[in-house]
């Protein structure tokens, strides 16, 4: 008689699904952000600079961020998150309907990354945002820790465990 020995063999494991923070005003875009980017990407919506900066006391790994919205500036807010050392390291795809030519240098002068318009073509956008999404490196994400400024430079202090 013989023995069938069946082995366990595990599913390889999945690695977690990076995550992308819509920053935009309209409601009906960033739904549509969401139903392009869920099957590959965690999106987390915000619909103004201060909802995004809530959210981004938590890691992401790219900012898709609109010019265009009703209590802030759009570049601004750009410039302010390229300027932390918090955020510096997080890739910018501004997605906006300004479609000059004019308009893409502030958004460059201001740290973008990338710069789409309205409409797009999805295939191309989700193309964009996965080379945007590989572009962080683990020596590029600061530590966790309270940044503090001291002895002429910024220093993180962490408590040990």
């Amino acid at each position: 008689m013989g023995c069938l020995l069946s082995l366990m063999i595990p599913e390889p494991a999945t690695a977690p699904k990076k995550k992308v923070l819509v920053i935009d005003d309209q409601y009906s875009i960033r739904e549509f952000l969401e139903t392009v980017l869920e099957e590959q990407y965690d999106v987390i919506k915000a619909e103004s600079a201060v909802e995004a900066r809530l959210i981004l006391r938590e890691s992401v790994d790219l900012i898709i961020l609109d010019i265009m919205m009703p209590n802030f500036d759009g570049y601004a807010f750009c410039r302010e998150l390229k300027q932390s050392l918090a955020t510096k390291h997080i890739p910018i795809l501004v997605l906006t309907a300004k479609h000059q030519m004019s308009d893409l240098q502030p958004a460059v002068d201001a740290g973008a990354d990338e710069y789409l318009t309205k409409p797009f073509d999805d295939e191309y956008f989700v193309k964009r945002v996965k080379i945007l999404t590989g572009r962080i490196k683990e020596d590029d994400i600061p530590p966790k820790g309270k940044l503090l400024n001291f002895g002429g430079g910024f220093h993180y202090i962490r408590k040990k465990v």
